[in-house]
């Protein structure tokens, strides 16, 4: 029978006292708050805070535990982006947007999820503008090409 984590109770009745990344999340409020102003007139996330989030485990928090994530439910994770973006709302939303694709990926067969999470020791983002131009079917898969205009945090991404 498949037991269910107790805090899951605790997350839905909005109590996230035992979650970990919630806290590391708030820790980051202060710092994100300050580069704020130096983050919007950017047009991408700060490096330095790629980094922290990364250090945090925010990143991974929806991947799959056997590749390093944190394998954290989904309403744990909406309430770490939430309080992230009480720091700086595109830090949040850089973060959220590149865990998605994480929580999209562990959903892929095993074979996917071992080509992208068994190098760099597990730390690969994904990113993606979810506007493909027309995808053609190739021996051995698809070709996807074109240009796009923005997609959040694809300069983190790894690409092989």
């Amino acid at each position: 029978m498949l037991e269910l984590d107790p805090r899951i109770i605790d997350f839905a009745l909005g109590d996230f006292s035992k979650s970990v990344y919630v806290a590391r999340a708030r820790e980051l409020v202060p710092v994100l708050r300050e580069r704020a102003q130096q983050q919007w007139q950017t047009n991408r996330l700060l490096d330095e805070t790629a980094s922290l989030l990364h250090e945090a485990g925010i990143f991974r928090m929806l991947q799959p535990a056997r590749f390093g994530g944190g394998e954290t439910s989904p309403i744990e994770w909406l309430e770490t982006i939430s309080i992230l973006a009480e720091g700086d709302a595109s830090a949040a939303w850089t973060a959220g947007v590149l865990g998605i694709h994480s929580f999209h990926l562990a959903h892929f067969s095993e074979q996917a999820q071992q080509e992208v999470w068994s190098v760099n020791d597990g730390r690969a983002l994904l990113s993606s503008p979810y506007a493909p131009n027309p995808v053609q079917r190739v021996e051995g898969g698809f070709l996807v090409s074109g240009v796009w205009k923005l997609a959040s945090g694809v300069h983190l991404s790894v690409v092989r």
